[in-house]
């Protein structure tokens, strides 16, 4: 953006009224192969068409700025040194060419750095589009997974008044119930405190002493439930 400014404090600064069709390239933001035709043609215009239309050729530059000095020091008496009067006329002519070839070269590379920065900002900002997508993808992914768990480990009825009780606490950002457990990645009730119950563990003597190879399914069904 610096050079942009620059370039444009230096076109301004050439005090030359023809290049003000330039000026438009610093405003419009174009792909730099576009720009680069436009002050192609514009060159072309400026360094051959309006020659050529005009009669300027520049090899009779010489013959045309005598011409000029001729007629400058019949109008002004001051002017009496006529190579003087030629240094001057040339140097006039060849400084407005150098001065339009210079902005032309800086609108050039203007214009090619900002439409890389401009073609990096469109590719980051898809990428970021691109990541967001990917991760909403993810995130719905892991919910259904989730979802799919709780529905395997509990009672379909449990595990929808847990996914119940998610979706409020989601909705309305309202903490869990006091005395449940969490699991620490999905943040969801996966179980709940129970005041006075007993777990009784039991056991079988000598189950593994069963022959289980002799014993039918059935069998062994019964065996074990002879057992308690």
């Amino acid at each position: 953006m610096l050079l942009r400014f620059v370039s444009l404090f230096f076109a301004f600064l050439t005090g030359y009224l023809e290049l003000t069709p330039f000026l438009m390239l610093f405003f419009i933001n174009m792909q730099w192969n576009a720009v680069f035709e436009i002050v192609l043609y514009t060159l072309v215009a400026f360094f051959v068409i309006v020659p050529i239309a005009n009669e300027h050729m520049y090899w009779e530059l010489d013959a045309y700025v005598a011409k000029e000095c001729a007629a400058l020091a019949a109008t002004d008496p001051d002017m009496t040194d006529p190579d003087v009067c030629q240094t001057l006329q040339e140097w006039r002519y060849c400084g407005f060419s150098v001065m339009i070839g210079l902005i032309a070269i800086i609108i050039i590379l203007t214009s090619y750095f900002i439409d890389n920065q401009c073609r990096r900002s469109f590719i980051d900002k898809r990428l970021i589009e691109e990541f967001q997508r990917r991760r909403e993808r993810d995130l719905s992914r892991q919910k259904k997974d989730r979802e799919d768990l709780l529905l395997s480990i509990f009672p379909k009825s449990v595990a929808q008044d847990l996914l119940n009780r998610q979706l409020l606490k989601d909705s309305s950002s309202s903490g869990v119930d006091s005395g449940s457990l969490r699991d620490i990645n999905a943040q969801k009730t996966v179980a709940r405190m129970h005041q006075n119950v007993t777990i009784l563990f039991t056991g079988e003597c000598l189950f593994l002493l069963l022959p289980p190879l002799f014993l039918s399914p059935n069998a062994l069904l019964y065996e074990r439930h002879s057992i308690f």
